[in-house]
């Protein structure tokens, strides 16, 4: 008789140890990444006694000392906000923007912004500020 158990194929399998330290290794990489994320935009901000904590920026206009604005992080020309306004209120659930203005911005630009989102379809504006004990 031939003995044919010699030419019987063997289960194999991957050994997914490696993978799966991979894995963890890249989890515990971007929960820790995330925590120390800082937002990009420096900006000078007014002191306020009576601030509210939140931690929704979704829909941030940030206007500069020097006449810039920005959406989102992102340069916006003055004759683009409404359109840009209109992009990130059409997609947010509240349709609250939040302005950060810089201390010295003066009031008619803010106004102009706040025009802008309403024309836009803000429901409201919030202002950003620092709280007193933070100066």
């Amino acid at each position: 008789m031939i003995n044919l158990s010699m030419f019987a194929r063997k289960s194999r399998s991957v050994d997914m140890t490696p993978m799966i330290d991979m894995v963890f290794l890249l989890l515990i990489f971007f929960l820790l990444t995330s925590v120390f994320a800082v937002p990009s935009i420096n900006s000078d901000l007014p002191a306020s006694s009576t601030e509210q904590k939140t931690d929704k920026l979704e829909s941030l206009v940030t206007l500069k000392a020097d006449g810039r604005v920005l959406v989102n992080e992102t340069e916006v020309a003055p004759d683009e906000l409404e359109a840009a306004l209109t992009g990130i209120i059409s997609e947010s659930a509240d349709k609250v923007i939040t302005l950060a203005a810089d201390r010295e911005v003066n009031f008619e630009s803010i106004v102009k912004i706040m025009d802008n989102a309403v024309r836009a379809g803000a429901v409201s504006v919030e202002f950003l500020t620092e709280s007193k004990s933070e100066q």
